[in-house]
């Protein structure tokens, strides 16, 4: 994404149900709509975890 657009990435797949505003996913771009990227989640992070290893 371009820092001159207002893009955004779409999770497509997996559990996604068990998201919470917050947590951090690692994920796969698998494809492009103009501007906007889609992508499978791969890895669930623990949100708690990544702030502390700033």
């Amino acid at each position: 994404q371009a820092p001159e657009v207002d893009g955004s990435t779409t999770l497509q797949g997996g559990d996604l149900a068990a998201l919470e505003p917050g947590d951090l996913v690692r994920a796969r771009v698998v494809a492009a709509d103009g501007v906007d990227l889609v992508a499978t989640p791969v890895e669930m992070i623990d949100a708690r975890r990544a702030r502390r290893g700033r």
